[in-house]
């Protein structure tokens, strides 16, 4: 299935919203790949961006 960026505006509002953390978890997506407390990641992205 293709994704497409229709309504990007909207998607962004989404993804900002002031819930999102409870719905997005950044904790358990941090966690999850089980890496070493001191290891190299990039966050090759732009927006819609935790802040």
């Amino acid at each position: 299935m293709p994704h497409l960026f229709e309504n990007a505006e909207e998607w962004a509002r989404h993804f900002e919203e002031p819930g999102r953390e409870a719905w997005q978890k950044p904790d358990e997506v941090v966690k999850a790949p089980g890496l070493a407390e001191d290891a190299k990641v990039a966050d090759v992205g732009y927006r819609s961006r935790w802040t």
